[in-house]
């Protein structure tokens, strides 16, 4: 599983940095922003495309309105994905 998941705005209130501990195992991460803690609408989603990417930088056009993050890995096999479970965070 996904550990150390961190996110922060930047300065211009337009992007969110996520950061999380990654491992070489997984093909890559899928990123989920979200104003709610439910995840019941996703405002913005993001995939990186690599098992060493250990962060990645997410623009939102609404940042204002995400309060929450949450990453879960996935591993491709016989040309599927399949995913990990989520690892949520609030965004400071």
């Amino acid at each position: 599983a996904v550990t150390g998941v961190s996110a922060s705005r930047a300065s211009d209130r337009k992007s969110v940095t996520v950061k999380w501990k990654g491992d070489s195992r997984y093909s890559g991460y899928e990123i989920q922003l979200s104003d709610t803690k439910t995840f019941g609408k996703i405002t913005a989603k993001k995939t990186a495309v690599s098992g060493k990417t250990s962060s990645t930088k997410v623009s939102v056009s609404k940042s204002a309105a995400c309060s929450y993050v949450r990453v879960r890995p996935y591993k491709t096999s016989g040309g599927e994905k399949l995913y990990g479970p989520y690892v949520s965070a609030a965004i400071k």
